[in-house]
């Protein structure tokens, strides 16, 4: 099959292949200045409210992030966490917080994207306590629509920019899984296997979108691409 679209569906990826592809991306400084690792960008949140349903254009990939919609943590971050065995939520649950600017439309479309996961995975998102050190803060900023990869420590960020990446809960979903740690489909090491990437179709200076991770550091959780 031949990529026409970038795909959304997505895979696991371990602390270690974080590690790897950090350091890949430090050797693109053409494409990607180390500083998209640590903060977000104001050009994904200057595309999102120019975002129209009718583009056909995931929301998500209107960043300049890697992937389109994924922070890494810093580097001495993604070092330090080689010391943990994955950035995986214990037991399952994910303590959230809300951003208090949302309106009731914007957080009726989270709070289904949340039942959706309640439905079908064992996965809880759960309402942050002051107990709770690890959590992921639902933010309105303009910067876009993104997400770290997996518990990261500490409070971390998932964006959703209002209206554009609460136009259904298809965004907030997709960014939930990133969250969870995830990375997307196409970045499985067996892709190839499957398909065929033209890269000379593919965008100039979004080549990494297609970067193949490696078998010793993902996990497919058994399921075939």
């Amino acid at each position: 099959r031949t990529v026409v679209v970038f795909l959304v569906a997505m895979s696991v990826v371990s602390v270690a292949e974080l590690w790897v592809r950090s350091e890949l991306l430090e050797d693109k400084k053409d494409r990607v200045d180390e500083g998209i690792m640590e903060n977000p960008m104001a050009l994904g949140g200057d595309a999102v409210p120019k975002w129209k349903p009718e583009s056909g254009k995931n929301p998500a990939e209107l960043g300049l992030y890697v992937e389109g919609d994924i922070l890494f943590p810093s580097r001495d971050m993604a070092r330090s966490s080689l010391k943990h065995p994955t950035f995986r939520w214990p037991d399952g649950i994910v303590p959230y917080q809300l951003s208090p600017t949302y309106n009731d439309k914007d957080r009726a479309i989270i709070n289904n994207a949340i039942e959706y996961f309640h439905k079908l995975t064992c996965v809880r998102w759960v309402p942050r306590t002051e107990d709770d050190d690890d959590y992921v803060s639902i933010e309105n900023k303009k910067n876009g629509c993104w997400s770290f990869v997996g518990r990261i420590g500490g409070n971390q960020t998932l964006n959703l920019e209002s209206p554009g990446c609460l136009y259904h809960r298809g965004v907030p979903v997709h960014e939930m899984m990133h969250a969870l740690g995830f990375l997307h489909e196409q970045n499985r090491w067996d892709r190839d296997q499957y398909l065929t990437v033209h890269y000379e179709n593919v965008q100039k200076g979004r080549e990494g979108v297609f970067h193949v991770g490696k078998k010793e550091n993902q996990d497919g959780l058994g399921v075939s691409y």
